[in-house]
């Protein structure tokens, strides 16, 4: 029971760590910014920093209450079951992590680079095609 509880609130944490970071991103974000795909990215990466942190005190928790799984399941395909360990969630925010940082965030960062230089141009020549009515 009082795993459960603590599930609770784990992820009660890591949902208010995700709304004050998407706040805190978009506080400080141009507001004149078109890209959304590179905000939504800058989240999950600071998020996932911070949950990958919050699984300390999760760990030491199971680890005093001498709980070795923390929760198993079993695959409705294969009728295998599957038991989760501490070290497993470590594993997938760990490779999240590295996700976020060589793969998802320079995609956005290039992506947000090329969308904004396309409507540069399109801008420039909406321009260019005023002046050149007016002229």
């Amino acid at each position: 029971m009082e795993l459960h509880v603590y599930w609770l609130l784990q992820m009660s944490s890591i949902s208010s760590i995700f709304l004050w970071n998407y706040a805190l991103l978009k506080y400080y974000t141009d507001p004149h910014e078109t890209v959304k795909v590179t905000l939504f990215i800058q989240v999950l990466a600071f998020s996932s920093v911070m949950i990958y942190i919050l699984l300390i005190p999760f760990d030491v928790f199971a680890t005093v209450r001498h709980h070795d799984i923390l929760f198993s399941f079993k695959d409705p395909f294969f009728e295998s079951l599957f038991n989760v360990r501490i070290y497993d969630l470590y594993f997938i925010c760990y490779v999240g992590m590295i996700m976020m940082c060589f793969v998802w965030l320079p995609f956005s960062y290039f992506y947000a680079q090329s969308v904004q230089e396309e409507e540069e141009m399109i801008m420039e020549a909406s321009i260019t095609m005023s002046n050149k009515n007016n002229g």
